[in-house]
């Protein structure tokens, strides 16, 4: 590390404490020429199913046909590839619900994207909810521990031991989260207490400043 770097690092140290000085500054960069809906809209053209004539989609049908929406007008090959570069992976399968992408519902998943895009508000908390089912799985034979060199091993076999119905509640940009296990899905239930238990957790603390 360098003279200069060190200045720097004490400079911020002085200034904000330890935080500003494990951390560099948010740089503000350009600003976002696509929001989240209008990226929303080339995701869900390039999942639907491609013009006539064509097997698929490709970047070059999908930079011409968004220029009739509204929004994406000016839209380049450039941006298409980077606004599909994290969301559509052809080699990975989700479950979802596949229908035909109407007018209806690109208005109610916009208004939901719009819901997860707001700032923080610790009075107006964004609070996600969830249900899973999880098979429990019972030992059949005693594992092997975990050993300098060698990892722990477990035997193939396995005996089944029932289900548990896992709910959770996550506020994402607060930070919290509340969990409930029960052996039946009672989703009111589990909700009615988790609100009761959310309202009655701290809000948690300040995030440090962050130059």
């Amino acid at each position: 590390m360098g003279r200069s770097a060190l200045w720097r690092t004490r400079a911020a140290y002085c200034e904000g404490g330890l935080g500003c000085a494990q951390y560099d500054a948010p740089r503000p960069g350009h600003p976002r020429k696509y929001q989240t809906d209008q990226e929303a809209e080339v995701v869900a053209l390039a999942c639907s199913a491609p013009p006539g004539g064509r097997k698929r989609w490709t970047v070059r049908l999908l930079t011409i046909a968004p220029q009739q929406r509204p929004g994406l007008g000016s839209v380049n090959r450039d941006t298409i590839r980077q606004m599909l570069k994290n969301d559509c992976k052809p080699w990975r399968k989700l479950m979802c619900c596949v229908g035909r992408s109407r007018a209806e519902y690109r208005k109610r998943m916009n208004s939901l994207l719009r819901l997860y895009a707001r700032p923080y508000n610790a009075k107006e908390p964004v609070v996600f909810v969830d249900e899973k089912s999880k098979q429990l799985l019972r030992q059949t034979r005693s594992p092997l521990p975990l050993r300098p060199g060698r990892c722990a091993k477990e035997d193939y076999e396995y005996r089944r031991a029932g289900t548990r119905n896992i709910f959770m509640a996550v506020e994402a940009k607060g930070e919290r989260r509340v969990v409930g296990v029960t052996a039946r899905a009672a989703p009111s239930r589990i909700l009615s207490h988790s609100s009761n238990t959310w309202w009655r957790m701290p809000t948690p603390p300040p995030r440090p400043c962050i130059w």
